[in-house]
């Protein structure tokens, strides 16, 4: 019983084979012996030596699940493929440096799911090697769909880690939250109020329409990581990579038209920002020597003097509070 409860239910059809084997080793037990049988000592030998090769087996197949496949899976699952740090870039840098990241985290994804698809050929090699052929053999299909099985767990751990990464991405942009990408703790990348002296006075630099260009990218990046990941051999009826599955998805589908849409869906907001700056436009659009002369003309006295530089620091005061 130990040993049969050790057995990882995704193995145990193409187990079956050797549990028949043990099956058969007992019967004999529960049918024809008795404790005063005169084979009793041989049944029980044949017994313990059944129940070692199985615990064995079982042994070996957890130890490569564990180790070989479950890991390689937590860690591809649990990869980022979009680089976090505190320092933040100008946009081209931005995504010079997240296509950089994402290249690097697809090759080692890609070893990964390698390491895992041969771990597996090794659970079903070592399988047959320990089983009778010619008491029974394991149905391909049994062995094709325990194939199968992992390959769609390697599947689920590419989506986690691609739906985490897109996520990632839109959580520190703040495409939800009004014009909270321009004062995000963490940015990405520089975004600046500039102030020109010509219409609209005041700007985005580097623009909406950029900021936008740029997330596409990444995002774009992020998706086309599965497109470095081939897909396990054998199998029947599958695309070369995992990435057209991947693109099918739902939840990444909504994601990306999040990310995709989301930076033009604040071009209101972003306006309004902006036009809080244009009442003190006058400060940079004119000519200060031009106004300076056109205050002299008037031929000021010493209050009209003292009243415009009052003016003038209070205008410095509201300026530090906004």
């Amino acid at each position: 019983d130990k040993a049969v409860s050790k057995i990882i239910p995704m193995t145990r059809p193409i187990l079956q084979p050797n549990l028949d084997a043990l099956d058969a080793a007992i019967r004999p037990g529960e049918t024809t012996l008795t404790w005063s049988s005169l084979n009793i000592d041989a049944f029980l030998s044949s017994v313990h030596k059944a129940i070692t090769k199985l615990d064995a087996v079982v042994t070996k197949v957890n130890d490569i699940v564990t180790n070989r496949i479950q890991a390689n899976l937590k860690m591809v699952s649990s990869t980022l493929l979009v680089k976090l740090q505190d320092d933040h870039f100008s946009l081209e840098q931005f995504v010079s440096v997240q296509e950089k990241h994402i290249q690097q985290q697809s090759e080692l994804m890609d070893v990964k799911n390698n390491e895992v698809q041969t771990a597996v050929d090794d659970v079903v090699n070592t399988i047959l090697a320990s089983q009778d052929p010619s008491r029974s053999e394991v149905p391909e299909e049994k062995i094709r769909e325990l194939k199968v099985l992992f390959n769609k767990l390697m599947f689920k751990a590419i989506l986690s880690t691609t739906t985490r990464s897109l996520n990632t991405i839109k959580r520190r942009v703040g495409t939800r939250n009004r014009v909270a990408f321009m004062v995000v703790e963490k940015p990405f990348f520089d975004v600046n109020v500039q102030l020109v002296n010509y219409e609209p006075y005041v700007i985005l630099n580097p623009s909406l329409d950029e900021v936008q260009k740029a997330i596409n990218s990444s995002a774009t990046a992020v998706l086309s990581c599965s497109k470095l990941m081939s897909q396990w051999s054998n199998l029947g009826g599958q695309t070369s990579t995992f990435f057209e599955q991947i693109a099918k998805d739902k939840e990444i589908v909504k994601v990306v038209l999040l990310l995709t849409g989301g930076i033009h869906g604040l071009r209101k907001q972003v306006t309004e920002y902006l036009n809080h700056f244009k009442k003190y436009d006058y400060l940079w659009r004119l000519d200060k020597e031009d106004e300076y002369q056109k205050f002299l003309d008037k031929n000021p006295t010493l209050d009209d003097f003292e009243a415009e530089l009052s003016r003038f620091v209070d205008l410095e005061r509201e300026l530090e509070e906004t």
